[in-house]
């Protein structure tokens, strides 16, 4: 079984001396697992928003320095070129909307196959008797599948 969540980000600037810090923030502490493990689909998402909203890619005043991975935010760190240009940053929202398994088990897996009557784990690399309610190994299927 699934549902459809909405997770709302706080996108902001910090700017310290050479550097300036976006930060990607996940508003409710609740849903952050979903972006911040790479076992759910919306985690890739959140990655797309990182990427096609750094501050680098559209400004050649700054170079990516380097990412931080914190408890509720990614943060990205960068070097200013020139420090006497003065850009404006304001805070921004972005939402991140998909379906979540509602638990980790083998029908919401992508590794999960099945033959008939006999199921298959191909992460594990084995034949299972029974279909597995919460696994380690979960990695959700593409909404798309």
């Amino acid at each position: 079984m699934t549902k459809y969540l909405e997770i709302l980000l706080q996108v902001r600037f910090f700017k310290q001396e050479n550097k300036i810090y976006q930060h990607f923030i996940i508003v409710n502490n609740k849903q952050k697992k979903y972006l911040l493990n790479s076992r759910y689909t919306l985690s890739r998402k959140f990655e797309d928003i990182i990427e096609e909203n750094a501050l680098s890619l559209n400004n050649d005043n700054y170079i990516f320095s380097s990412r931080i991975d914190e408890d509720d935010r990614i943060v990205l760190e960068f070097d200013i070129i020139d420090n006497n240009k003065k850009d404006e940053f304001k805070t921004f929202f972005a939402n991140i909307a998909g379906v979540i398994p509602t638990t980790d088990c083998c029908d919401e897996c992508a590794y999960f196959k099945t033959d008939g009557d006999s199921f298959f784990c191909e992460k594990k690399e084995k034949q299972l008797n029974r279909r597995v309610k919460n696994c380690k190994f979960f990695k959700q299927k593409n909404e798309s599948n």
